[in-house]
């Protein structure tokens, strides 16, 4: 009896270092033809801004790799101490989608004849990082209660994951995501669960969290309860208000910071 009791508490122990390497391996994955092989070549055209706002992004879910570790391997008051090195990387990743997305706004692709960003795109990507904020500030809020510390930040690095993942969708299905990219209006049902694909995937990793959640605990925590239907919501927010008149204005005054 004794010997399962250490084994839950190891499985609880480690769950989220497993859970940050599963997220490691598929920004790695998902990245590596339109990213890390490019540039490991030389042959990555884009801005140097571009590169930046991939590193940044991919410097999260290394650090979270090692911050799960250090509490697995009962090494708390490091954790807290690097703590600060999060807060510097989640306000450069604020930064670093807003800049970008302003650059996009003005400029295609550098050889590329990808035209500039359509303002639904920008909102998709508007969304998805204030997302991403919302669970590191609430996640922040909460370390002296790491239960839902702990969840907050793997829901926020789950939510990064429709990136990566969405590179092999659009690989696939090209034809589709560049109709969807140029149209004036909502997409089609059928476009719309395509363009929703790397969100339901992402979300098949909070799946198991829950299910992790109910076999150790027998109950689910209220961050996967609520965040996991807002994370899902996100999609259909974006096809809501993507070409509303409101929207089309905040897009222009956004992009106004480009000159």
């Amino acid at each position: 009896m004794a010997e399962v009791a250490v084994a839950h508490t190891d499985a609880r122990r480690w769950f989220y270092h497993w859970m940050a390497l599963t997220c490691l391996a598929i920004a790695v994955l998902g990245f590596m033809p339109t990213f890390f092989v490019p540039v490991a070549q030389g042959t990555f055209a884009r801005e140097p801004v571009v590169i930046m706002h991939g590193l940044v992004f991919f410097a999260w879910v290394v650090f979270f790799c090692w911050q799960t570790w250090l509490v697995a391997a009962g090494r708390p008051a490091a954790h807290r101490e690097w703590g600060l090195v999060g807060v510097a990387l989640a306000t450069a990743m604020a930064f670093s989608v807003t800049t970008l997305e302003i650059i996009r706004m003005h400029h295609a692709q550098p050889l590329s004849s990808a035209p500039p960003q359509p303002p639904v795109a920008v909102l998709n990507q508007v969304l998805a990082i204030s997302f991403f904020e919302v669970c590191v500030v609430t996640g922040l809020a909460n370390v002296r209660r790491p239960e839902a510390h702990k969840r907050l930040v793997l829901l926020a690095t789950i939510s990064l994951l429709g990136a990566p993942i969405g590179r092999w969708w659009e690989m696939l299905f090209a034809a589709e995501f560049a109709a969807a990219g140029s149209a004036s209006g909502p997409p089609d049902p059928i476009i719309f669960l395509l363009l929703m694909a790397p969100s339901l995937s992402a979300s098949l990793l909070i799946v198991v969290a829950i299910v992790f959640d109910w076999r150790t605990r027998g109950r689910v925590s209220r961050v996967y309860s609520i965040g996991m239907p807002a994370f899902l919501l996100l999609g259909p927010l974006t096809a809501l208000i993507g070409f509303t008149p409101a929207w089309l204005a905040a897009a222009g005054w956004l992009k106004g910071f480009g000159g």
